[in-house]
Parts: structure tokens; sequence; C-alpha cells
């Protein structure tokens, strides 16, 4: 099973990347909006293969790793774009903090014998996705039309989800692309 570990944001944070989401979304056509309503605000911490009994076994360990590790605190520092494929979003600074829990997470996963698609420290670019535009130029010239964001924010949780294909889940339990476990 393909699992993607993320970062929760606290309900008033998610309910602020809506908000940016939606006049983002009307600068130029989109494909989706992360509207904290079907699609949920997230940062990614990485992807990771495991079996689903396997999954089963150990999400108390994870729970417990979870707990005794201090989830890092993010710091939003303006817009993100990704070139390759149109989003945009608020990017997300790598910080030490950041790096060691996402080292030390992988680390842990690692004991249960399973893969994790770690990304590279140096390719990594954590950010919350507003929106995906449909045509090249989009998110950049959006990016420009929209006011500066700048603050510091500690998510809820860390949780396993299965994402469609752009990336995202929703809320719901019944959904294919969906949260599996918060810890």
């Amino acid at each position: 099973m393909h699992l993607r570990f993320v970062f929760l944001l606290p309900n008033k944070i998610a309910q602020k990347a809506a908000s940016l989401a939606l006049p983002a979304s009307k600068l130029a056509e989109h494909w989706y909006i992360v509207d904290n309503k079907s699609l949920i605000p997230h940062v990614t911490i990485f992807d990771f293969e495991i079996k689903n009994s396997t999954f089963k076994k150990f999400q108390s360990e994870i729970e417990r790793f979870v707990k005794h590790n201090m989830i890092p605190t993010l710091r939003l520092r303006g817009f993100w774009v990704n070139p390759k494929d149109y989003t945009l979003g608020l990017s997300v600074k790598k910080t030490d903090e950041l790096k060691n829990f996402r080292e030390e997470f992988f680390r842990f996963l690692r004991l249960f014998g399973e893969e994790a698609n770690h990304h590279n420290w140096k390719e990594y670019s954590p950010h919350i996705t507003l929106t995906k535009y449909k045509y090249k130029n989009d998110a950049g010239r959006a990016m420009r039309n929209l006011d500066k964001v700048k603050m510091d924010l500690k998510p809820s949780t860390v949780a396993a989800v299965i994402v469609n294909n752009h990336g995202q889940f929703q809320r719901s339990s019944k959904a294919r692309n969906r949260i599996i476990k918060s810890f």
C-alpha cells in the first residue's frame, strides 16, 4: 500500500489556507482548489510503501513515536510555485527542526523493514498546496497578485493518507483518497 505521511494543520490555519486558495483559483483556470472542505491542506513529510498487514501491526508504534518526538514548528514564508505542474502553494521554510523530524521519522519507519520514498533533503520542497492551474504561466502570475504570507504554525498532528493522482486527499472516510490514520 502506498501511503503519504503528512502534517495536518490546525483548523484555523487550514481555513486560512483555504481562504487564500479561493482568490488564487479565481485568477486563472485550474484543475482543483484545496478548499478545506473536499481537499485538505497539509504538508507532505514523505511517501512510504508498506504492506497493509505491516501497517496495522505498527500503528501504535508510530503513535508513540509522534507523541515522543516534537512535531516541528513550520514557518510559512510567502508563496511557492512548482513550474513543472503549475501548482501554487504556501512555501514552508526548510529548517533544521523540520529536517531532524523527517530524518528521525524515516529512521524509525525503516526499523519495520519497509522502504520510504525519502525525498532527498535538497530536493524536498515543503509547501501547502492551494491550487493547480491548467496553463504554464498562471501560477507565477497568480503569486504576484496575492498578498504576502508570513507566519509560524504548529501542525496539529501527523497522519497517514492515501492520495489521488494530484497528491491530495479528502476529509470523507468513504473516499478512496483519504486519511487512514491520524497519530
